[in-house]
């Protein structure tokens, strides 16, 4: 029997154990209100606590449920890697009409960002244009952003195109993880990154170590449909 709890190098586990809450909240977020706090979540926790496969299993559960999922790490092409990926994954709802943006520039006004047409928009007004398109064809959004940090390259420009969102009922979901440190900073108040304010009214969800309750719940759940029963010596 293959270990349904161990992935191989890249993978996710089949199966996760103690984060079954906050996932059915998620799910239910995705499925419910576009207003549902959990819409919006930080993840924090060590390394190693599956802050990664969480942000996976979240983005498999949206691709179930009809949305245009766009993964991301955080860093100089942030905001270029949205763009990129929004469009290419919604190519088939709004039959090519968006444009894979092929470059940027950078001006005193801010950075543009360029298409095959040459024409030059903001990150904002771009992905508000394509988020408009997606959510007329019935399709929602859902954006994940791995190894995020407080001066990540666009990270502002999304927290304030999030916001807009929000008020303007699309139908979009957001969610980020992080080390502790790097999220401590991004919820600091900073006069210089006024910008970061909606991500700090986010849903904070801390991953630490699973109970040992749930980790032998997990197990009898898997092991007893095929044994019939679960040897409870294996607990030590």
């Amino acid at each position: 029997m293959i270990n349904p709890f161990t992935p191989s190098f890249g993978d996710l586990p089949p199966e996760l154990i103690g984060r079954k809450g906050v996932l059915r909240d998620i799910t239910e977020a995705l499925l419910g209100p576009i207003t549902d706090p959990f819409r919006a979540v930080l993840f924090t926790g060590a390394r190693g606590t599956g802050k990664t496969v969480m942000l996976g299993e979240i983005s498999d559960i949206g691709l179930k449920n009809g949305y245009i999922v766009v993964n991301v790490t955080a860093g100089k092409n942030l905001a270029l890697d949205i763009l990129n990926q929004l469009s290419e994954r919604s190519n088939h709802l709004l039959d090519k009409k968006s444009r894979k943006v092929s470059g940027m520039n950078i001006g005193k006004f801010g950075i543009t960002y360029v298409d095959e047409k040459q024409e030059e928009l903001g990150f904002r007004t771009r992905l508000e244009r394509l988020v408009e398109a997606i959510n007329e064809k019935g399709s929602g959004v859902l954006i994940t952003v791995d190894e995020v940090y407080k001066y990540a390259p666009g990270l502002e420009e999304l927290s304030t195109a999030f916001q807009h969102f929000k008020q303007e009922k699309r139908n979009v979901a957001l969610m980020l993880a992080g080390l502790p440190k790097n999220i401590s900073d991004i919820l600091e108040e900073d006069e210089n990154i006024r910008n970061l304010t909606f991500l700090r009214r986010a849903i904070r969800e801390t991953l630490g170590n699973v109970d040992i309750d749930q980790i032998e719940k997990g197990y009898d759940d898997i092991i007893t449909p095929i044994t019939g029963k679960v040897d409870k010596s294996i607990y030590g």
